[in-house]
This record gives C-alpha cells, sequence and structure tokens, in this order.
C-alpha cells in the first residue's frame, strides 16, 4: 500500500505541473495579445492623425493665400500690421489664424488636436 500512495502523489505532481504550465501559457498568450491590440489601437490612431495634419496644412495655406490677396487689394497701406483672427471661414471644421506684419506673413491651421503653421517671408 505504501508504493501505491507515493505513486498517487507523483501522479499528483504531474497535474499540478501541467495545470501551472496550462495557466502560465494563457497568460502569455493574453498578455500578447493584449500588446498586440495596443500597438494597433496606436497605428489607428496615427492614420487618422495624418488625416488631421493634411486638413490643418490646407487651412494654413489657405491662410497664406488668403493673405497674399488682401495685400494685393490692399495694396495702398502696406505697412499695417494686421491680424485676422478666424478668417477666412473655412467649411471643413478647421481654425485658421493669420498674422502680417510688412515684412512677413504667418498662418495657423488647426483642425482637431493638430496644428500647423506656414510663414512666408518679403523683401531682400
Amino acid at each position: 500500500m505504501a508504493k501505491n500512495y507515493k505513486l498517487k502523489t507523483k501522479n499528483c505532481e504531474r497535474g499540478q505541473v501541467l495545470l501551472m504550465t496550462v495557466l502560465v501559457l494563457g497568460g502569455v498568450m493574453v498578455a500578447a495579445s493584449t500588446i498586440a491590440g495596443y500597438l494597433m489601437l496606436l497605428r489607428i490612431r496615427q492614420s487618422t492623425d495624418s488625416a488631421s495634419s493634411a486638413v490643418a496644412i490646407a487651412a494654413a495655406d489657405a491662410g497664406i493665400e488668403w493673405d497674399l490677396y488682401q495685400r494685393t487689394k490692399d495694396s495702398a497701406r502696406p505697412e499695417l500690421d494686421r491680424y485676422y483672427p478666424n478668417s477666412p471661414s473655412l467649411t471643413n471644421g478647421a481654425n485658421l489664424e493669420v498674422y502680417s506684419s510688412p515684412t512677413s506673413t504667418k498662418s495657423i491651421g488647426k483642425y482637431s488636436n493638430t496644428f500647423r503653421a506656414f510663414e512666408v517671408t518679403f523683401g531682400p
């Protein structure tokens, strides 16, 4: 009977090792899938960021063009410093700020949490 008792103990230890192996492998798989999901989420956020960046760049470019138009339209007084808040209004939801001086123009386009800016300098 003592020999049978040792066999049962040996079988119990094997079961515990098997159970621990399954638990460790399951934990590793859960951790790997969590990390992969997080990396995919970052990639999705990054792809939408490029779209926001493109809209902000288009807004900043529109601001530069708008200021150049204002300069040619109002060429009688080019010496004035100008600030045009949110002008012109854009239909894509972007905001625009244009700062103009006699020697330069700075245009800042904002869409969502993305800011892009262009600056043009005039003169020699």
